[in-house]
């Protein structure tokens, strides 16, 4: 990712007990669905602040999603 001339890292991908979706900007809410579900962990859940996905958007059981 590069924005404002910033040279990031790349990310590792890992496997993570939680992600937390906090934005609600379009590009995230298009881009993001098919990322989220490989971030995480057998057990994992989304916590998703901003009620942008639903379980079935993500492929997740209700048990792995959580929104405000």
């Amino acid at each position: 990712i590069n924005y404002f001339d910033i040279k990031t890292p790349p990310l590792e991908m890992k496997k993570f007990d939680a992600v937390v979706v906090s934005v609600a900007h379009r590009e995230f809410s298009e881009s993001l669905p098919g990322i989220l579900k490989n971030l995480l962990a057998e057990d994992g859940f989304i916590f998703d602040v901003k009620s942008i996905f639903t379980p079935e958007k993500l492929g997740l059981n209700i048990e792995s999603y959580r929104a405000l």
